[in-house]
């Protein structure tokens, strides 16, 4: 999709403001959550019930985190293969591509697929 028209539609400019306003937004209304969440666990208290009903409360989370290469020394290779995933990165594809590592065969390994994203840019940023 790729039309650049010299005069937009009217609809095509709300639509285009409401995107540009909103993109902002959200990531101001991010950063200012996040700022208000430290401030909330800075707080000490564990849980606060708002005049309307709106429990805001720190909730212990535990994650877990994997030790890579301790794991891969104790799997088995069918379990190895059962709890990872392979992916391919583009850039470090085309660095090793740089090098030299990579045959040119490969190259048919590779299919390019359009998308249409909507990019903001914001020249007051």
């Amino acid at each position: 999709m790729t039309t650049t028209l010299l005069q937009p539609t009217t609809e095509a400019i709300v639509a285009a403001n409401a995107v540009a306003l909103l993109t902002s937004q959200a990531k101001l209304i991010a950063d200012r959550l996040a700022l208000a969440k430290n401030d909330f666990l800075a707080s000490g208290v564990s849980e606060v019930i708002l005049a309307d009903g709106t429990k805001v409360a720190a909730i212990d989370s535990p994650t877990r985190e994997f030790d890579f290469d301790m794991l891969r020394s104790l799997l088995s290779v069918e379990a190895w293969e059962m709890v990872t995933k392979v992916s391919i990165s583009a850039a470090q594809f085309d660095a090793a591509s740089k090098l030299g590592k990579v045959p040119a065969e490969a190259e048919t390994a590779i299919t390019m697929v359009e998308r249409t994203i909507v990019k903001v840019t914001n020249p007051r940023a």
